[in-house]
């Protein structure tokens, strides 16, 4: 029976939501490492939205980064379920099966680098900076 290109997409759309998730993770991680205490100080004093969290986070920040890992390798587990067959079968007329599982391993990794650089540029002096 063949699916529905409906079906199709909405896996697609899970997938691309997997990756932005994964960037989440990522964004938060290297916020997380880079925050300076006193900066997240002044901006509890300033009553900016999350900074208290973002504070509490970087107390403990040994069980955050552990969380943020957790997050990134069960964002890409779920990547890997759901994105590769839907992918895959977007391809499926084009070539063999090993050049379609090729095909999507690099289009995920691709995706996959690039959502933590957008993340971070999209909220360039959020939380982790340093200004």
């Amino acid at each position: 029976m063949e699916r529905h290109w409906t079906a199709d997409l909405l896996w697609i759309a899970l997938a691309f939501g997997l990756v932005g998730l994964n960037g989440f993770f990522v964004a938060a991680e290297f916020a997380l490492i880079k925050v300076r205490p006193a900066r997240l100080a002044q901006l509890v004093r300033q009553r900016k939205p999350f900074a208290r969290s973002a504070q509490w986070l970087s107390k403990r920040l040994d069980r955050s980064l552990s969380a943020c890992q957790l997050g990134i390798t069960m964002a890409s587990l779920g990547l890997g379920w759901i994105g590769e067959p839907a992918i895959a079968h977007l391809l499926r007329p084009c070539d063999s099966a090993d050049m379609r599982d090729v095909e999507v391993a690099i289009l995920m990794l691709r995706l996959g680098d690039h959502i933590d650089d957008f993340v971070q540029l999209s909220f360039e002096g959020g939380i982790g900076s340093d200004h």
